[in-house]
């Protein structure tokens, strides 16, 4: 599991609560992600890792519930990397790493 900064976890609240508009590459995303794993999404952040002399990038994937949390896993705490590739793959990015966050 991913801890999200102040930022991010207001932006998330608010798009919760119904006071934020999502962003059109949300919706796409909270689409895709349904269609594909049946799983709904409430936020993303996508970010440059923080690793001196990479051009890596995360993908975090904020999950609406726990049960949806848990598809995303093959077990606590392994990710399932299939599905990491998978949406690294829809959206094109070679360098992308995935994280899911609740």
């Amino acid at each position: 599991m991913v801890f999200l900064d102040d930022v991010v976890l207001r932006g998330t609240k608010q798009i919760a609560l119904g006071k934020a508009k999502r962003s059109p590459m949300l919706i796409e995303l909270s689409d895709w992600f349904i269609r594909t794993y049946s799983v709904k999404i409430l936020n993303i952040q996508f970010s440059k890792l923080k690793i001196p002399n990479t051009k890596r990038y995360r993908l975090d994937v904020i999950i609406e519930n726990t049960e949806d949390y848990q598809k995303m896993y093959v077990q606590a705490l392994e990710p399932n990397e299939a599905y990491q590739q998978q949406i690294a793959a829809e959206f094109s990015t070679a360098r992308l790493e995935i994280s899911f966050c609740q």
